[in-house]
């Protein structure tokens, strides 16, 4: 029973590594490309044939031809789904994190308990993920941009501090809004 646990978790965590490095690829892909939108246009550069405003969009374009031979699906996926699972994703990583130290320092056994541990870390990194989106517009009127990749992150620290972050949220919950 115990090697079959440890075995679903080394696959969920293979599967989660390359969900998570796939959100980060594709955000960073999408960060480049508003960073060179926003930057004026230089000479025009010829790249397959085709002609471009400027040697970082050609750049963009070799960096997403890559992306996409390891993330064959990368264009097929919107962003904010990308968002989503990547947050749940780096949620499990910090998770993993945690359950690797339980296990070597604490020298606490795997049980099923480890798996609802992992899933719970998965969650609270799709809490954080809402919360980044709920607090912002719910205390301002103007359109806020998060930075998704300091997003993911926290994330990865929800999914590492997970029972503390459900507790904090459940006090948080407690005081301002039910008062």
């Amino acid at each position: 029973m115990k090697w079959a646990i440890v075995v679903f978790i080394i696959i969920l965590s293979f599967i989660s590594s390359y969900i998570a490095l796939y959100g980060w690829v594709g955000i960073d892909l999408n960060a480049a490309i508003e960073k060179s939108r926003a930057t004026p246009t230089k000479e025009p550069v010829i790249y397959k044939g085709i002609n471009y405003e400027s040697e970082d969009v050609v750049k963009i374009i070799m960096r997403y031809e890559i992306a996409e031979y390891i993330f064959p699906f990368i264009y097929k996926i919107p962003n904010p789904i990308c968002l989503f699972f990547a947050a749940i994703a780096f949620g499990y990583l910090g998770g993993l994190i945690k359950v690797l130290y339980d296990i070597i320092r604490i020298n606490k056994g795997i049980s099923c308990k480890t798996l609802c541990s992992l899933a719970m870390s998965s969650l609270s990194g799709l809490l954080i993920l809402g919360i980044s989106y709920v607090i912002p517009s719910a205390l301002t009127a103007s359109d806020i941009t998060l930075r998704p990749l300091t997003l993911l992150f926290l994330c990865l620290f929800s999914g590492l501090f997970s029972e503390q972050t459900v507790s904090w949220l459940q006090k948080l919950y407690e005081s301002k809004i039910i008062k």
